[in-house]
């Protein structure tokens, strides 16, 4: 997955947002177990039972299963809290620029307040998000916790001790930035 196609006559410059992984945010898969489906077509509902089952060909047992089940719903989480604070940084940032464009030429010492707000913002959203094209810029927060999350779901068991430590290191970061962006808010 990725968010383009690499072709050998590319040129790198034409790579725009080329990421070597995918930053869709879905779900993990089920664990084994006993589930009920729900369907409404046309105002009517459809109950069924499904039982999922272990593949006997996998290696790894439910516990493993559950942990790696478990990482995986925890980074989808801090996933969607940063894409949900960038998104909200933007738009605040776009609801300045339109205000600074309305009130051009009134007052000095409030138009250098927004430059300063919006200059914060720009810092914020580049510790959430690399706004660079191409693959060699360094990986922000969201790319980072989108790598551990597919590298996590590229297999089956539970996390490794360094994408745990990983996992820990990158909430903490997203505890971090989602603590500048409330004081932002609240200033």
């Amino acid at each position: 997955g990725g968010s383009g196609e690499e072709s050998g006559d590319e040129e790198e410059s034409e790579r725009t947002g080329y990421i070597m992984f995918s930053l869709a945010l879905r779900g993990p898969q089920v664990l084994p177990g006993k589930y009920t489906v729900d369907l409404s077509v046309d105002g009517k509902k459809y109950s069924a039972p499904l039982t999922v089952r272990l593949d006997p060909q996998l290696a790894t047992q439910e516990p493993g299963l559950q942990a790696q089940h478990d990482a995986l719903v925890r980074l989808l989480d801090m996933q969607r809290r940063a894409d949900r604070m960038l998104a909200q940084s933007r738009s605040l940032n776009s609801q300045i620029e339109t205000l600074r464009k309305r009130f051009h030429g009134s007052d000095d010492a409030l138009k250098a307040e927004a430059e300063a707000l919006q200059g914060k913002l720009k810092k914020l959203q580049s510790e959430l998000r690399n706004d660079q094209s191409g693959y060699r810029a360094p990986a922000r927060l969201i790319e980072q916790i989108a790598y551990v999350r597919n590298l996590i779901d590229q297999y089956d068991g539970a996390p490794t001790r360094a994408q745990e430590a990983q996992i820990s290191d990158d909430n903490a970061t997203l505890g971090k930035v989602t603590k500048e962006f409330d004081d932002l808010l609240s200033n």
